[in-house]
C-alpha cells in the first residue's frame, strides 16, 4: 500500500508540476533519492554559489564554486609578504569555514607587522597577520588570500624614506634602537634599512591593537 501511494506521488509530480514547482528536485525527494540524486547536488551546488556570490558583489560577473576552486592557490599571497601588503579574502568555501568570523568574501585589508614573544613578524604558525579595513584583525592562511587594490592604507602601517631628515619631522626615538615613535599618535614603528631606504612598519600586538608608548 505504502509503495502504490509513493508511486501515485511520482506520477502526480510528473502530471502536476505545477503543485511540486516543476522542479526535479521535489520529485527526487518524493521517491526518497533526493539524498544521492543528481538534482539535489545542482540544487544545493547552486544554493552554494548563490551564498558565496551576492548579487552586486562582483557585478554581472558570476564566479561558481568549481571555478573558485581551480584558482585556489594561484592566486596565493607568499607567506613572507612584508607589511603594506594589500590583500583580499577568496572567500571560498574552504576559507568561509576555516574561521570562527571570516571576513565577506572580497574584503580587503593590509599585512602588518606584529611584536610576539619570537620578535617582531607579518606571520605567525603559517598564517599572515591582516588588519581587515572594517577594523577586524585576523590571522589568515595565505592561500585563502588574493592580492589586493593598491590603497592609501598601506602607508598606514608602512613608510620608506630616502633621508633620516624626511623622518625627524614625524617620529622621535624610544628606549629601543630600532623602534621610534609617531609624534602625533604615539605608535611604535619598527626602524630599519632596506638597501637605500629607510623602512618603518608599524607595530600591532597579537590582538591587533597599535602598540603605543
Amino acid at each position: 500500500m505504502a509503495d502504490e501511494r509513493l508511486e501515485d506521488l511520482w506520477k502526480t509530480a510528473d502530471d502536476e508540476p505545477q503543485r511540486l514547482g516543476a522542479d526535479p528536485f521535489f520529485g527526487d525527494l518524493v521517491m526518497g533519492k533526493a539524498a544521492e540524486g543528481p538534482a539535489v547536488q545542482e540544487f544545493l551546488e547552486g544554493a552554494v554559489e548563490e551564498r558565496l556570490n551576492p548579487a552586486g558583489l562582483e557585478g554581472e560577473k558570476f564566479t561558481g564554486v568549481r571555478e573558485l576552486a581551480e584558482t585556489r592557490g594561484k592566486t596565493a599571497v607568499a607567506l613572507d609578504s612584508p607589511s603594506g601588503t594589500r590583500v583580499r579574502f577568496a572567500g571560498t568555501l574552504e576559507a568561509l569555514l576555516s574561521y570562527a568570523n571570516a571576513p565577506e568574501p572580497g574584503m580587503e585589508g593590509t599585512v602588518v607587522t606584529v611584536r610576539t614573544s619570537s620578535g617582531k613578524t607579518t606571520f605567525a604558525d603559517n598564517r599572515l597577520f591582516v588588519k581587515w579595513d572594517n577594523g577586524e584583525f585576523m590571522a589568515t592562511l595565505p592561500q585563502h588570500l588574493e592580492a589586493g587594490k593598491t590603497s592609501k592604507k598601506a602607508s598606514m602601517v608602512r613608510m620608506s624614506f630616502s633621508s633620516l631628515g624626511d623622518i625627524s619631522g614625524m617620529f622621535t626615538s624610544s628606549e629601543s634602537n630600532d623602534e621610534l615613535v609617531h609624534r602625533a599618535t604615539k605608535d611604535l614603528w619598527s626602524f630599519k634599512k632596506e638597501g637605500d631606504q629607510y623602512v618603518l612598519e608599524r607595530l600591532f600586538d597579537e590582538n591587533g591593537g597599535p602598540l603605543k608608548v
